[in-house]
């Protein structure tokens, strides 16, 4: 299987219909960064490509700040709950990677193998499973959300008050 690879400015929506699952989001004044893998949809050595799809998203997971799985796209969510998390993140213009669990199903179905929570979306930060909709929106409405941002020094804009805070991007403060 090859690898993950950035393919620079295109379109996320062209990525994701060519195969791919995972797609960079970098703010608000960033740019979609759509990345794309290929895939065995079953057949001769699905299982050991399934491991491999753990794998790479256990990894992403680590190495990612912050990572949004849902079904869909950032711009066009194929699930009401889906769709009100890419909200939530767009209000605060954080810049993370989504994964469309619907382009898989070993992508659907590791994830909640890999949380031990059962719905989708999945947000983890800074490699730590967050939770789903209703938590993020708890913690949205409690101030919690803006904190865990904060503490795990993430760029974001404070919907309440419209102020960025967190680390300048390409910082060396930044992961």
């Amino acid at each position: 299987m090859q690898s993950l690879c950035r393919m620079g400015m295109r379109s996320a929506r062209r990525a994701v219909a060519v195969q791919g699952m995972r797609v960079s989001r970098e703010g608000v004044m960033g740019s979609m960064k759509p990345v794309q893998t290929r895939w065995n949809f079953g057949g001769p050595g699905a299982e050991a490509e399934q491991k491999e799809i753990m794998d790479e998203m256990r990894n992403d997971i680590k190495a990612m700040k912050v990572c949004l799985f849902m079904k869909g796209e950032p711009e066009a969510p194929r699930c009401g709950f889906s769709g009100k998390v890419v909200d939530l993140m767009a209000q605060y213009a954080v810049p993370y990677t989504s994964y469309n669990v619907l382009a898989h199903p070993a992508v659907r179905e590791g994830i909640k193998e890999i949380s031990g929570w059962p719905t989708i979306p999945q947000l983890f930060v800074d490699g730590e499973f967050v939770g789903g909709c209703d938590l993020m929106i708890e913690m949205h409405e409690s101030g919690d959300l803006a904190d865990l941002f904060k503490n795990a020094g993430i760029r974001y804009r404070d919907p309440k008050t419209g102020i960025v805070a967190g680390p300048v991007q390409g910082s060396e403060d930044e992961k």
